[in-house]
């Protein structure tokens, strides 16, 4: 599995205990990418390649406000979010 999160230390937080869990359970983490928060649209766009690239089907993405936009949109354009 995959975890792509922004740099603040609730999300990176998040992302970084749910890495430490999953791992202790036997779960592979692939990818663990983090971007700046409040960054521009593009570096969320490079940042979920990488997260793509890594090859995992399930991915976890966390972040607030308008980087979860800027998440989201990134991953709806790189086909990366499905219904739901």
């Amino acid at each position: 599995m995959g975890t792509f999160a922004t740099k603040d230390s609730y999300a990176d937080g998040l992302a970084s205990e749910f890495e430490t869990v999953v791992r202790s359970n036997g779960v592979k983490v692939t990818v663990n990418e983090r971007v700046e928060q409040y960054a521009a649209g593009s570096l969320f766009d490079a940042s979920i390649q990488t997260v793509k690239e890594g090859g995992s089907a399930v991915n976890l993405m966390v972040s607030i406000g308008d980087d979860a936009v800027n998440m989201m949109t990134a991953a709806n354009a790189n086909g990366m979010a499905g219904p739901g």
